[in-house]
């Protein structure tokens, strides 16, 4: 929802429940039923975490910049081949 220009989000997920059985799957890794259901409530806590975030109020913060980002610190891009490469 936009209000005045800023956006406000909800604590809590859209999602009411992970599909773990999917995110195992797209993160190649086997869970049983048994672990999908210990995780699932996990996942949707780091999930509400970053809703948490969202809702962070940075209208008054100014970007950052790191300092190795200056103008001319950059090193010259050029190919290198390494001789212990597999191929």
């Amino acid at each position: 929802m936009v209000r005045g220009g800023v956006r406000k989000y909800s604590v809590h997920s859209s999602l009411e429940r992970p599909d773990v059985a999917r995110l195992a799957e797209t993160a190649r890794i086997s869970l049983t039923p048994q672990e999908a259901e210990e995780f699932a409530p996990k996942i949707q806590q780091v999930v509400d975490w970053f809703g948490q975030l969202q809702d962070v109020d940075l209208q008054s913060v100014e970007p950052a910049i790191r300092p190795d980002t200056e103008a001319g610190s950059f090193r010259e891009d050029s190919p290198e081949t390494f001789d212990n490469r597999q191929l």
